[in-house]
């Protein structure tokens, strides 16, 4: 089991570009999994924070401040256990 610190559960979130998902995938991961995940994200395209996304985690209770674009690394590629992909076919915001 691909585990990172504390015992959680490594997880990679990978986007083919979508700012709202990259945005609000890692937030609602982190207020659903209750601390059990270590959250990586990476995109395959540089994008902008989305307003409205950091309204939607913000109405959820999950901080979004100083939200910046995932890089496509690093992330420690032996220990993951799951790959999320997110719009890895055109997608709108």
């Amino acid at each position: 089991m691909g585990t990172q610190g504390e015992g959680r559960r490594a997880i990679l979130l990978l986007s083919g570009g979508n700012r709202a998902a990259m945005q609000l995938a890692p937030g609602l991961l982190r207020r659903l999994g209750g601390g059990r995940f270590a959250i990586y994200s990476a995109g395959a395209e540089t994008v902008s924070a989305d307003p409205l996304a950091a309204r939607v985690l913000a109405e959820v209770g999950e901080e979004s401040g100083g939200w910046t674009p995932p890089p496509s690394y690093p992330y420690p590629a032996a220990t993951l256990e799951r790959v999320i992909t997110l719009c890895v076919t055109d997608c709108e915001t």
